[in-house]
């Protein structure tokens, strides 16, 4: 226990010896593993996207949401023992490399002790993204190009929109 009333630069010193006792009791690194493609491995992909919505359909129970969006919406890539996802967005690529569930779930009923997974942010892609009018001008435009009788209507009755 510090004595109370310690100048800031006696407390600093303290903790630097502190620092340099624990020094040598530092933990040790986290163990780094390489995966590889196994030929060997041969996964059924309807296997893979039955279990996949599984474990989605427990996570809504769960209330997490997110997570299987993302495993729902993401575009999956399988070989060997490879598994490639590629979800639309940060968020879902931080959900799903934050579960520690999903991947010992997968290797279970897979059957795939070595089963990997590689996440990847998906290009957005233009086609998928519909324009969406916000101003006042834009929907009319946007109304009008979908039903040309309400610009007849329009003229009819002699109306003007005012923005």
């Amino acid at each position: 226990m510090m004595p109370v009333g310690n100048s800031l630069d006696d407390i600093q010193a303290q903790l630097r010896r502190a620092r340099e006792q624990a020094g040598a009791a530092a933990p040790p690194p986290e163990e780094v593993r390489v995966y590889t493609v196994n030929p060997a491995v041969q996964i059924d992909p309807q296997a893979l996207k039955n279990a996949l919505d599984a474990y989605a359909a427990q996570q809504k129970l769960r209330h997490n949401m997110t997570l299987a969006s993302a495993l729902e919406h993401g575009s999956s890539g399988l070989h060997h023992n490879r598994w490639r996802l590629a979800v639309d967005n940060e968020i879902y690529l931080q959900k799903v490399d934050q579960d520690k569930d999903l991947l010992p779930y997968l290797r279970q009923q897979l059957g795939a002790p070595d089963l990997y997974l590689e996440l990847s942010i998906r290009p957005p892609d233009e086609s998928r993204r519909e324009a969406v009018p916000y101003t006042n001008e834009a929907k009319l435009a946007e109304m009008s190009q979908r039903n040309p009788a309400l610009r007849k209507l329009q003229e009819i009755f002699k109306t003007r929109i005012i923005y």
